[in-house]
Protein backbone atom coordinates (compact mmCIF):
# COMPACT_ATOMS: atom_id res chain seq x y z
CA UNK A 1 0.00 0.00 0.00
CA UNK A 2 1.08 3.56 -0.56
CA UNK A 3 0.84 6.44 1.89
CA UNK A 4 -2.79 7.15 0.91
CA UNK A 5 -3.82 3.55 1.61
CA UNK A 6 -4.15 2.57 -2.06
CA UNK A 7 -2.85 -0.83 -3.14
CA UNK A 8 0.17 -0.65 -5.40
CA UNK A 9 -0.46 -2.35 -8.74
CA UNK A 10 3.16 -2.68 -9.89
CA UNK A 11 4.28 -6.26 -10.46
CA UNK A 12 7.52 -7.45 -8.85
CA UNK A 13 9.09 -8.04 -12.27
CA UNK A 14 8.35 -4.41 -13.30
CA UNK A 15 10.27 -2.88 -10.39
CA UNK A 16 13.68 -1.31 -11.01
CA UNK A 17 16.68 -1.90 -8.79
CA UNK A 18 18.02 1.03 -6.82
CA UNK A 19 21.57 2.02 -7.79
CA UNK A 20 23.54 4.46 -5.64
CA UNK A 21 27.21 5.26 -6.35
CA UNK A 22 27.42 2.25 -8.68
CA UNK A 23 26.13 -0.08 -5.95
CA UNK A 24 23.07 -2.07 -7.02
CA UNK A 25 20.65 -2.93 -4.22
CA UNK A 26 18.50 -6.08 -4.51
CA UNK A 27 14.73 -6.08 -4.84
CA UNK A 28 12.98 -7.44 -1.77
CA UNK A 29 9.54 -8.95 -1.53
CA UNK A 30 7.64 -7.97 1.64
CA UNK A 31 7.43 -11.61 2.72
CA UNK A 32 11.26 -11.81 2.61
CA UNK A 33 11.65 -9.10 5.29
CA UNK A 34 11.89 -10.57 8.79
CA UNK A 35 9.51 -9.41 11.48
CA UNK A 36 10.79 -6.47 13.49
CA UNK A 37 10.07 -8.12 16.82
CA UNK A 38 12.20 -9.92 19.37
CA UNK A 39 11.11 -11.47 22.65
CA UNK A 40 13.54 -12.86 25.23
CA UNK A 41 12.43 -14.96 28.21
CA UNK A 42 13.58 -13.56 31.57
CA UNK A 43 13.45 -15.02 35.08
CA UNK A 44 13.19 -12.36 37.82
CA UNK A 45 14.26 -13.57 41.26
CA UNK A 46 13.43 -11.65 44.45
CA UNK A 47 15.81 -13.26 46.94
CA UNK A 48 14.55 -11.16 49.84
CA UNK A 49 11.00 -12.51 49.51
CA UNK A 50 11.91 -15.84 47.93
CA UNK A 51 9.75 -15.14 44.85
CA UNK A 52 10.54 -16.09 41.28
CA UNK A 53 8.64 -14.62 38.31
CA UNK A 54 8.88 -15.72 34.67
CA UNK A 55 8.42 -12.85 32.22
CA UNK A 56 9.79 -11.59 28.89
CA UNK A 57 11.53 -8.57 27.43
CA UNK A 58 10.04 -7.53 24.10
CA UNK A 59 11.52 -5.08 21.61
CA UNK A 60 10.05 -4.14 18.24
CA UNK A 61 10.16 -1.77 15.34
CA UNK A 62 6.52 -0.83 14.92
CA UNK A 63 6.70 1.09 11.67
CA UNK A 64 8.27 3.73 9.51
CA UNK A 65 7.41 7.25 8.45
CA UNK A 66 8.08 8.54 4.94
CA UNK A 67 9.51 12.04 4.83
CA UNK A 68 11.35 14.34 2.47
CA UNK A 69 15.11 14.30 2.78
CA UNK A 70 15.24 18.02 2.17
CA UNK A 71 12.86 20.86 2.89
CA UNK A 72 11.87 21.17 -0.77
CA UNK A 73 8.25 22.15 -1.31
CA UNK A 74 7.90 19.89 -4.34
CA UNK A 75 9.09 16.39 -4.88
CA UNK A 76 8.48 12.88 -3.72
CA UNK A 77 8.90 11.47 -0.27
CA UNK A 78 12.40 10.03 -0.36
CA UNK A 79 13.44 9.15 3.18
CA UNK A 80 12.24 6.66 5.81
CA UNK A 81 12.52 7.09 9.57
CA UNK A 82 11.89 4.24 12.00
CA UNK A 83 9.03 4.80 14.44
CA UNK A 84 8.87 2.90 17.68
CA UNK A 85 6.30 2.88 20.37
Amino acid sequence: MDISGQTLQMEYSERKKLVLDSIEFPLLKPRDIPAGLVSIPVKVQDHLRGVEQLTAITAALVGMTETKKTNKVEGNLDCFQPRSG
